[in-house]
């Protein structure tokens, strides 16, 4: 028979492997039931005289190690231990105990306002970048504005064009970026983008780099006349003709 824990620390996620921490205990059990639960993914293990295949503990019967049969799924993860069902070697019954972690290994993604594509007159607009979750720096500290020129690049026409100075700011909940160009935008293509692979997310995920290319235009459209102004002309059946410059 295995012996086992009087209290426990469930410790980190290794890979798809979670394990279980204990001080030492020499007494046998009856039964240990340890459970991961989630939405899609349910494994019970059940120890009885010897683990199961995906569950084991070590010789000093302090740490058990769970390797679930497969890949763990996105989102939050249950696990428990029924310690009420082992005592160490003074006759103490274990605490029952658990945890929930979440597994999460989609990427951080950004989106872009004024949005790829567009068309717009207002040359002193900001250019906002939003974050699709909370992201920071690739070791681990929280970014900050003075980052922030680092990884966003701001140009006319597009990646080859002519540098745009600007100052940019990131919210409290570090999801949106806020960039400020320094003077009215140019008219013509604005190039932006961000290098989303030096930043990450809170499990470790780096982000997809991503730009986007809108238009500034502050020229409003002009009309020429067919016939044109002054003119005098002979036909009488002739239609007149206007031409937008744009359109």
């Amino acid at each position: 028979c295995l012996a086992f824990l009087s209290s426990f620390l469930i410790a980190s996620l290794y890979g798809n492997t979670i394990l279980l921490v204990t001080s030492p205990l020499v007494a046998p059990f009856a039964g240990l039931n340890v459970k991961i639960r989630a939405t899609v993914f349910t494994v019970k293990v059940t120890f009885v005289d010897e683990p199961v295949l995906f569950a084991t503990i070590n010789t000093a019967k302090t740490i058990i190690t769970i390797d679930p049969n497969g890949n763990l799924p996105s989102g939050a993860i249950y696990v428990a231990i029924n310690g009420t069902q082992v005592e160490d070697s003074g006759g103490n019954p274990g605490a029952s105990t658990n945890i929930t972690f979440t597994v999460n290994t989609t990427i951080p993604t950004f989106t872009f306002n004024p949005a790829g594509g567009t068309t717009i007159n207002n040359a002193a607009s900001n250019i906002v970048i939003t974050a699709s979750e909370a992201i920071r720096k690739l070791d681990n500290n929280a970014i900050q504005n003075a980052d922030l020129a680092g990884i966003l690049t701001l140009k006319q026409t597009n990646a080859a064009g002519t540098n745009i100075a600007f100052s940019a700011t990131i919210d409290a909940g570090k999801t949106t970026i806020t960039i400020d160009p320094t003077g009215a935008l140019p008219s013509g293509a604005i190039y932006v983008a961000i290098n989303g692979a030096q930043v990450e997310d809170v499990a470790n995920n780096a982000g997809a780099s991503a730009n986007a290319t809108f238009t500034i235009d502050t020229t409003a459209p002009t009309f020429t006349f067919n016939p044109a102004r002054g003119t005098t002309i002979s036909n009488t059946a002739s239609n007149i003709v206007l031409t937008a410059s744009e359109a």
